[in-house]
């Protein structure tokens, strides 16, 4: 990199045989702010102005932000790039940021993604219309959670501390679940001592304030393991204390509490799907899927627990799990 500091007069360039570029202050700024490793690793920039940005000035931003090994940024810019129609440098249309970044958490490591419109996922106009009809009125959103398979613990759980977060009483809330923690015989010592801070932290409001400080807390440290691990054991716990009851259709058996921690279990198996993490976890679960078999119908499985108990709903689209909002 090479630059003339004067009257706007930069050029990209790392040797002589390397072709000199004149650049605006618009590409400048860019440039130098993608050489900050931290800049958009959580969170896809959003209202960034790109129409200025020639494509090989973008091509050598994703070439930093690799270096950097920052893959957020680089599948973004990289998305931008390749949404022209053409290599020149005038840009015909910037794609909408919110689809953007559905695209940008789809590809980076699997986890908690953003808050986004319905609208935006890829399915049939008739069951988006079909998941309107639960609930006409009102706006409906979603948010994706990664393509593994811990997608349904992951989704269940931050659905979980996003709605005491928002409460009124989460420090009640916070108190039941390390009750819950405390009583159980699977959670592995180390992550039962480290996640029960956490949850005496966020009830205290010393953590997760908001949903903002939780989604950044998920992206970072033990917790997003921890809560994945502790809702395998609290739903193993839950079957081992029902052996041979039949619950939500499903006769249990040790075998199911055992599959529970397999990493690659069926996360669409019934010990799973009909409700017995809801039990597990004293909320209500609903989980909407798209029946193969009936193109004119939902299919929604789902526990009843109590009418004071914290409801989640999840969206169960071909590849992700999501949480799904203004739906009920």
């Amino acid at each position: 990199m090479h630059v003339n500091i004067g009257p706007l007069h930069f050029s990209i360039g790392s040797s002589q045989h390397e072709p000199r570029i004149e650049l605006t202050r618009q590409e400048q700024d860019l440039i130098n702010e993608v050489r900050d490793k931290s800049l958009w690793r959580d969170v896809s920039p959003r209202n960034k102005d790109f129409s200025g940005i020639r494509d090989v000035v973008l091509k050598k931003c994703i070439s930093i932000a690799e270096e950097n090994e920052n893959k957020t940024l680089s599948i973004y810019l990289s998305t931008i790039l390749e949404s022209r129609k053409d290599s020149t440098f005038n840009v015909v249309e910037e794609p909408e940021p919110l689809a953007i970044e559905a695209q940008v958490r789809s590809h980076v490591r699997p986890t908690v993604g953003d808050f986004l419109e319905l609208r935006l996922i890829e399915i049939p106009p008739h069951r988006m219309d079909q998941i309107n009809a639960l609930s006409p009125s009102g706006r409906k959103f979603w948010r994706p959670i990664g393509n593994d398979s811990n997608r349904y613990y992951r989704s269940v759980m931050f659905g979980l501390f996003e709605k005491i977060i928002e409460g009124p009483d989460r420090k009640r809330r916070c108190d039941f679940l390390e009750r819950l923690c405390k009583d159980s015989t699977s959670i592995e010592p180390e992550v039962k001592q480290r996640f029960i801070k956490g949850v005496q932290s966020i009830g205290g409001g010393l953590a997760c304030r908001n949903v903002y400080e939780l989604e950044r807390w998920v992206h970072s440290g033990h917790f997003q393991d921890d809560m994945i691990h502790v809702s395998r054991s609290l739903l193993s716990d839950h079957i081992r204390k029902h052996i041979g009851k039949n619950l939500h259709g499903h006769i249990l058996t040790e075998e199911d509490a055992e599959k529970i921690f397999i990493g690659d279990s069926d996360p669409k198996s019934p010990i799973i799907a009909h409700g017995l993490l809801g039990d597990a976890l004293a909320i209500n679960l609903s989980v909407i899927s798209f029946d193969p078999n009936d193109e004119n119908h939902l299919k929604i499985d789902s526990n009843y627990y109590s009418k004071n108990s914290i409801s989640v709903r999840l969206l169960d689209v071909p590849g992700y799990y999501g949480l799904l909002y203004g739906v009920y």
